[in-house]
């Protein structure tokens, strides 16, 4: 089967312009081979790393490659000089868009392929998708094959009534295994990353950088709330907030909280779906520096009278301030404080 795979690869024709070598080998470099065992056995897939900030290295893929798990293994310079074996974390994942974000740590991470500003490439255009098609049945020398690198080219570049690019189309032989893939142009450029094709056709679409651009924005991720042991009467609240600023941009960041029953009106988003604050006279959470896991944590007591034995609701909302200075409200969520005395 690996024998005839590879026949079959040699023996496809090379057409147009190449990908200069240093390109050629970034490219090469940028794309991670993605692997975990699922409940099928062996789940395998491509990543494009577009960040690294020292140690961290931050990987985009596709989040059909990353379902039903939470940590994966990532294959720096799979099959090649150099090759790494790291445990890489799920940050996040959109389902809709079929996007995931993974975050590993490593000695000696490849230069990334920087998140273009806007795609620019047009129909006809050569671009070039590499990935790990058909997982370990091409790997040559180990458990892990070494990457693909495939030229096709563009058939259309579809965009909203904005004007932003929304998908990009090419028309090419990409396989299974690809997903998450980058692809640039012929100057090394991302135009995106391989997401889906259309079964039985050479229609693949890609992911374009102005949507990886928003997928990957600083935010408060998740906001989880438990009552933790107090002394005497007091309501205390333990507070995680899980941080996502893969690109080092947000100014600052932080969860506030109002007794929900201090609030006039239910919260509700606004008329361009926008959220405000769920009240006046929110409180503002102090929270220590995140973790390498991008969580914090805060506790604050909740104010309460004596009489009150129960449970008190408590509305936390997180908020954050990017790159053009406008603090964004997250939705808000409930919580449930009481008395919780230690032994």
């Amino acid at each position: 089967m690996r024998a005839t795979l590879l026949a079959c690869l040699l023996a496809l024709p090379a057409f147009g312009q190449e990908l200069p070598g240093a390109q050629l080998s970034k490219l090469k470099d940028a794309t991670v081979y993605v692997k975990h065992v699922g409940f099928r056995g062996l789940e395998t897939g491509s990543g494009s790393l577009f960040r690294k900030d020292g140690k961290t290295g931050w990987v985009l893929t596709c989040e059909h490659v990353v379902r039903d798990t939470e940590t994966v293994t990532v294959i720096l310079k799979s099959g090649r000089d150099g090759e790494q074996k790291v445990e890489a974390r799920v940050v996040t994942v959109d389902r809709e868009r079929d996007l995931a974000v993974l975050r590993f740590t490593a000695e000696d991470t490849p230069a990334p392929i920087d998140l273009a500003p806007k795609t620019e490439v047009k129909e006809t255009e050569a671009v070039y998708v590499a990935g790990y098609p058909f997982g370990p049945s091409l790997a040559t020398a180990g458990d892990n094959p070494s990457p693909s690198v495939t030229k096709v080219s563009v058939s259309a570049v579809r965009r909203d009534e904005a004007g932003e690019c929304v998908v990009v189309q090419l028309s090419g032989d990409i396989n299974p295994g690809n997903s998450g893939g980058p692809a640039v142009d012929g100057r090394g450029r991302l135009v995106g990353i391989a997401t889906s094709r259309i079964q039985g056709t050479e229609m693949v679409f890609l992911q374009p950088p102005e949507v990886l651009r928003g997928f990957v924005k600083g935010r408060v991720l998740k906001v989880e709330a438990k009552p933790t042991v107090a002394l005497g009467v007091k309501a205390r609240l333990e507070v995680t907030a899980a941080v996502f600023d893969p690109m080092g941009k947000l100014q600052a960041w932080g969860v506030s909280w109002i007794r929900k029953d201090a609030l006039k009106d239910p919260p509700a988003a606004g008329a361009d779906g926008a959220w405000k604050p769920a009240g006046p006279g929110m409180r503002e959470l102090t929270f220590g520096a995140a973790d390498s896991g991008g969580r914090a944590t805060a506790t604050f007591d909740v104010n309460r009278d004596a009489r009150e034995l129960g449970k008190i609701p408590v509305v936390l909302q997180a908020w954050w301030i990017g790159a053009d200075g406008a603090r964004v409200w997250a939705p808000p969520v409930e919580a449930e404080a009481q008395v919780i005395e230690g032994r």
